[in-house]
């Protein structure tokens, strides 16, 4: 009796976890959270204080969202330049000068240039089921939702064309691929 309870799912990659640099994105009690940071401090280098409890699980489902978002644009273009002729670092470089430059960028680009795929440790169908997280939870809140609808299906579709244990930046060769 008496027990109390915060969500604090994390974002980042198994390599910042290694570095105890995560991010945890806490959903509880205010004060609780507060006496609670020294704790989270020990493993994390982000912390935030999101709301009450679930407000961790559905502030992780949006980060994903537009973190998968993202990568799914890039990915898409990158496709697009690999058939059209153009060098992937000329891409990355354009990309990085312009607005497409980023985090999802930053991820994207040892796959997009030397088929290094070890940056985003993500397989692609947890990164689906995420995203069929997120388009519910909009759904469930009658929130628009037809990029996410978009971002989901391009996943899909590298689930289709056989990557479902593949990594995230894997999509962009499983979009190149015809048919």
């Amino acid at each position: 009796a008496g027990g109390r309870f915060v969500d604090a799912p994390m974002t980042r990659l198994p390599k910042q976890a290694r570095e105890g640099r995560l991010n945890l994105l806490v959903g509880g009690d205010a004060a609780l959270f507060e006496s609670l940071r020294p704790v989270f401090a020990c493993f994390a280098e982000n912390v935030t204080h999101v709301g009450p409890v679930g407000s961790g699980h559905r502030m992780k489902l949006l980060h994903n969202y537009v973190s998968l978002g993202s990568i799914a644009l890039i990915a898409e273009a990158a496709a697009l330049s690999e058939a059209a002729g153009i060098e992937p670092a000329v891409l990355v470089d354009v990309l990085a000068k312009g607005g497409g430059g980023g985090a999802a960028l930053d991820r994207l680009t040892p796959y997009m240039t030397t088929r290094d795929a070890s940056n985003l440790q993500f397989v692609m169908s947890n990164a689906l089921k995420d995203l069929s997280y997120y388009t519910e939870m909009a759904g469930n809140a009658g929130a628009q939702r037809t990029i996410a609808d978009a971002v989901a299906a391009t996943f899909r579709e590298g689930v289709a064309r056989g990557g479902a244990q593949a990594l995230v930046p894997e999509l962009v060769s499983l979009l190149a691929r015809r048919g």
